[in-house]
């Protein structure tokens, strides 16, 4: 008998793709129509840096993230189940897809990063080092409290 989902997370790669270049794009146009407005007497060099430096960031964006989203007819997918986590990514670069039985599962890792952004990681019985990934809108917070939640002597380690 399949066991019960608890919480199920999907998102169109495709979609991503087209919010990100949607994003940076009314993002650019934002600050053009900002430097317009209030610094139009700013000097040509402040001008042409400031908008080298804006298409530097919209092309690698765009290139690095948003096509390659666009691109990829898959969904991200992360579901826990009662007894098992899955999760299938369209890109290998944003995490390893995996489906490990909870019963696997020895400890959270929680991972401090620059400016308070922390990464989750599952650590299996043996030594795999999973990232619960934070890509398409995954609610990484609220899987990690599940987890605790069906696990409660579940340790968590912090680095």
């Amino acid at each position: 008998m399949p066991s019960r989902a608890i919480l199920s997370h999907s998102r169109s790669a495709a979609r991503e793709g087209l919010f990100v270049l949607v994003g940076i794009t009314a993002t650019m146009v934002g600050l053009a129509v900002f430097y317009r407005v209030f610094a139009k007497d700013a000097s040509p060099w402040f001008y042409y840096t400031f908008h080298g430096i804006g298409l530097v960031i919209w092309i690698a964006v765009v290139f690095g993230y948003a096509v390659p989203n666009l691109s990829l007819r898959r969904r991200f997918e992360f579901t826990l189940f009662e007894d098992r986590i899955e999760c299938r990514s369209p890109a290998r670069a944003y995490c390893e897809p995996f489906s490990i039985a909870l019963a696997d599962l020895i400890a959270l890792e929680e991972e401090t990063g620059h400016e308070g952004a922390n990464s989750w990681y599952l650590i299996t019985r043996d030594d795999r080092r999973l990232l619960i990934p934070p890509h398409y809108g995954n609610p990484v917070r609220k899987i990690v409290a599940e987890l605790r939640e069906l696990r409660p002597g579940l340790e968590v380690e912090r680095t």
